[in-house]
Parts: structure tokens; C-alpha cells; sequence
């Protein structure tokens, strides 16, 4: 072999060998409550709530304390307060398969699955 195959064989072989960048979920945000300004020292937060995986929900909430950065739930988990707080106000709730939101939590119940 040429001295040129092996060097781009070698590129190519560094090139496979570096290691895959994390992905960044695609988060879709719910709406926000408040629609006015901010008062001073308030600024938005996000709170991921539910992780689907490659799609991770969440909900934009204002925050006053400066340590406050937003809230994670786990790969593949959900925050249980702000899931039934979605819930309570889903507007898929009643139209059955419409919305999975809540399947396989606790606030799953027989009005989602009817």
C-alpha cells in the first residue's frame, strides 16, 4: 500500500474510533400559567417532567431563588407532582389513545384507558 492509502485509512479509522456525541432530547414545552412580565429578581425555569426517551416534556415555571435552575426527572421517569398537576388540566385526558402521558404512572387511571 501507498503511503497515502494508509494515512487516509488511518483518518478514517480515527474518525470511527471518537467517541459518539451525546444526543439532546427534543423537549417539548407545556404552557405557562402566567403571561404578564416578570417581577424583578423572577426568571423562567424549566421543569422536565416526563422522559419518553428521545422526547422529554416539560413545563417553563418562574423561579426567584438564584440556586433554582429547574427540575429533572430520571431517564425514562417522570416528576409525579407536575405529571398530576398536567393531568388535572390535560385537554387530552378524555379522548381515549389521544394522549400517553400518564401510562404507566400512578396517575394513570381508567378514564385514560377507556
Amino acid at each position: 500500500m501507498t503511503r497515502r492509502l494508509i494515512n487516509r485509512i488511518g483518518k478514517l479509522e480515527a474518525l470511527y474510533a471518537t467517541s459518539k456525541l451525546a444526543r439532546s432530547p427534543l423537549v417539548m414545552l407545556v404552557e405557562r400559567n402566567q403571561k404578564g412580565g416578570l417581577a424583578p429578581g423572577e426568571r423562567v425555569v424549566e421543569d422536565w417532567f416526563r422522559d419518553c426517551g428521545s422526547i422529554v416534556w416539560g413545563r417553563e415555571r418562574v423561579a426567584t431563588e438564584t440556586e433554582d435552575v429547574g427540575r429533572r426527572c430520571p431517564p425514562g421517569g417522570y416528576l409525579l407532582d407536575v405529571l398530576q398537576h398536567f393531568h388535572e388540566h390535560c385537554p387530552w385526558r378524555k379522548r381515549a389513545g389521544v394522549c400517553q402521558m400518564c401510562q404507566g404512572t400512578p396517575v394513570e387511571n381508567e378514564e385514560c384507558k377507556s
